[in-house]
């Protein structure tokens, strides 16, 4: 070596890895000065001297320290104290943790989960290339266990770089070694983030902007909005062109979509039904609630909850967004949605849509709808598709318990036309040779309506059934044979001087023509009575009347619910309709009623058990949040933060409370 070449200071010792040999010495130190040269982020000049070997030359010019852009900027006092040596196994693995706190870091200190270590992907492609060297150097399962060029060779090979790369990954990995401080930062800078991501108070002034907009905002408001002069002189910002602004409204979680339906509010705090909902449906259902799980112990037998619903299909319903080209010009239509179909159905999280095992028999119902087509969906067509049901239950599913749940429609809820009323009901005994009672259609033997000369159904009148003592026993609304009136009714009157009211006479028979008495429950728990229908109206016979539907199930050993009313949410068939429909409105346009029952058939068969199970799901979730007491609003907001669990925390409100700012 030339004596002019000043020799390298002695507490910059080199080291090399096992398959270095001594004749690359003077090559690892030529490397190591130019590194040392070309990494330095100092300002001052650096002189570079090659040996007379290389160069015949006297000693070459000034060169300044300015990092190349593919290599991060290093402090130059940093580089001559790492020692260019392969590390031990108990360093290597000591980084390899830290890396994986930095780039995967816990959610909590007792999660088992990761949180995202929000690093641009520049460094997060450095620190996982070193997190892979380390890795295959400190596993004794890897092949290049213990090898330091080998385990940077098979980091290389499997992130797909160039032998450039093996260097610069053996040297950030051993600057890591040394100093935790040395991570190399990108050296691009923070190009790759938005400015709402640099600019916090400008995100949150922009959010305010939009929310003061109202629900028709468009990306062209925001881009307005930066182009004020006022905005910024305030944050420093220029104009921003209509594609930023939508890249802005998508950053800010804003998405371009048609009318989202979520969960309806409308009757939900009528008293009525939050009593229907407390004290009859949500006490049926956990009731039984126990036995739906599949894990249980005899002599439990396990229960299915089958959910009843009817939806309709339009023929020329279809999705109205889509790609059109500028010079197609609108299709002739047909007015008017066209002929609807009606499609009943029970569904469950066990079975999906109900049928028996062979696939031969379902209960799927379609129905014509219309009053020149085959008429409407009446109590009659629901109470043959629940034998249906329960035919198809008792004999392929007959080792379990079923729970029959039916929507709280006015078709459903139809009691038998004898059953006790006192709606109509005189507050006095009849006039002789009058026959007061309930009219009814006549049907012949198989069951179809009898029509007169006009056209119209023909009525007969029945005598309404007896009347039940609290203690059990039959209380006749007429009066026997052998009495002075025998077979007339006995009036309001007389049927509450027998239940042991007294004074009754001196009531009036209703509080005015639309009934609408002061208190509801008066005549009960010592309440003062103001009329006798109200009276009768609170006896538990006249209450717990029971429906042809209930009477139907309860005859053949089925466990029956209805829903309460304005509660969709809580009958998961209602968005299996919903995903039927999106699937029935991709359907070419069809001209033909004879295509629609096919498309739905298809559509209701797109509609998978794992998709069934995920809305009961979405059901249970919502059923216990109003066990909690939750509002409408709250379950909603609920349901959303713990979708996939079939319950919510019982400190949600506080939650609710605290993600809000109310204190």
């Amino acid at each position: 070596m030339d004596k002019d070449v000043p020799p390298f200071p002695a507490s910059d010792t080199a080291f090399f890895d096992d398959n270095d040999d001594e004749d690359s010495l003077s090559t690892a130190c030529l490397d190591t000065a130019l590194l040392d040269d070309a990494c330095c982020d100092s300002d001052e000049e650096h002189t570079m001297y090659l040996s007379d070997e290389d160069n015949n030359t006297a000693p070459h010019a000034v060169l300044p320290a300015v990092p190349p852009p593919s290599l991060p900027a290093i402090p130059a006092h940093t580089k001559r104290n790492i020692p260019w040596h392969a590390p031990s196994q108990e360093e290597a693995l000591a980084a390899l943790n830290d890396l994986k706190n930095l780039v995967r870091p816990l959610r909590t200190p007792k999660s088992k989960g990761c949180a995202d270590g929000k690093l641009d992907t520049w460094t997060r492609e450095h620190h996982e290339g070193m997190m892979t060297l380390l890795m295959h150097y400190t596993n004794p399962k890897s092949a290049a266990h213990g090898h330091w060029m080998l385990s940077s060779k098979a980091a290389v090979d499997g992130l797909c770089k160039g032998e450039r790369w093996e260097k610069s990954l053996r040297g950030q990995a051993r600057e890591y070694i040394a100093d935790r401080d040395l991570l190399r930062t990108n050296p691009y800078g923070l190009t790759n983030c938005s400015m709402l991501e640099l600019c916090p108070k400008l995100r949150k002034e922009l959010k305010a902007h939009i929310d003061s907009i109202g629900k028709y905002v468009q990306a062209r408001d925001v881009q307005d909005y930066m182009a004020r002069q006022d905005v910024q002189a305030r944050h420093g910002t220029l104009s921003i062109v209509l594609t930023t602004a939508q890249s802005w409204m998508d950053e800010m979680e804003f998405k371009y979509r048609s009318k989202h339906k979520e969960l309806y509010k409308d009757g939900h705090e009528r008293p009525d039904v939050k009593e229907h909902l407390h004290k009859m449906f949500l006490p049926g259902w956990y009731a039984h609630e126990r036995a739906m799980n599949h894990i249980i112990a005899p002599p439990i037998c396990h229960c299915v909850a089958c959910f009843h619903d009817e939806s309709t299909f339009a023929q020329y319903d279809r999705r109205q967004s889509r790609w059109v080209h500028k010079d197609a010009s609108p299709p002739l239509l047909a007015k008017g949605e066209g002929a609807s179909t009606m499609v009943a159905n029970f569904v469950s999280a066990d079975y999906g849509w109900l049928q028996s095992h062979d696939g031969a028999d379902s209960t799927h119902v379609l129905l014509k709808v219309g009053k020149d087509r085959e008429g409407y969906f009446q109590n009659e067509d629901v109470l043959a598709h629940a034998h249906k049901a329960m035919d198809i239950l008792a004999r392929d599913y007959p080792n379990e318990d079923h729970l029959l749940i039916f929507d709280n429609a006015t078709t459903h809820r139809k009691c038998a036309p004898d059953a006790l009323s006192a709606q109509r009901m005189p507050k006095s005994t009849s006039k002789e040779g009058v026959l007061w009672g309930v009219d009814v259609v006549v049907r012949d033997e198989e069951g179809q309506i009898v029509h007169g000369t006009d056209g119209k159904p023909l009525k007969t009148r029945v005598c309404m059934r007896d009347a039940i003592f609290s203690d059990g026993t039959l209380q006749p609304l007429y009066f026997p044979d052998g009495h002075a009136h025998a077979g007339a009714f006995k009036g309001m009157a007389v049927i509450l001087e027998e239940r042991g009211f007294s004074n009754v006479c001196a009531l009036r028979a209703q509080c005015g023509k639309k009934f609408n008495c002061k208190n509801t429950l008066a005549g009960t728990a010592g309440i003062p009575p103001y009329c006798c229908r109200r009276m009768l109206y609170n006896q538990p016979d006249f209450v717990g009347v029971k429906s042809l539907l209930e009477e139907a199930c309860a005859s053949r050993g089925f466990s029956m619910l209805f829903l309460p009313k304005f509660h969709p949410e809580l009958n998961p068939i209602e968005q299996c309709w919903g995903h039927a429909k999106d699937d029935y409105r991709l359907n070419p346009l069809t001209p033909h009623e004879v295509d629609v029952e096919p498309n739905v058939l298809k559509a209701l068969d797109s509609v998978s058990l794992q998709l069934i199970r995920r809305y009961s799901v979405r059901s249970q979730r919502f059923m216990d949040a109003y066990r909690k007491g939750l509002s409408p609003e709250l379950a909603a907001w609920a349901g959303k933060k713990y979708h996939g669990h079939r319950v919510v925390p019982e400190n949600i409100i506080s939650m609710f409370n605290k993600a809000h700012g109310i204190s």
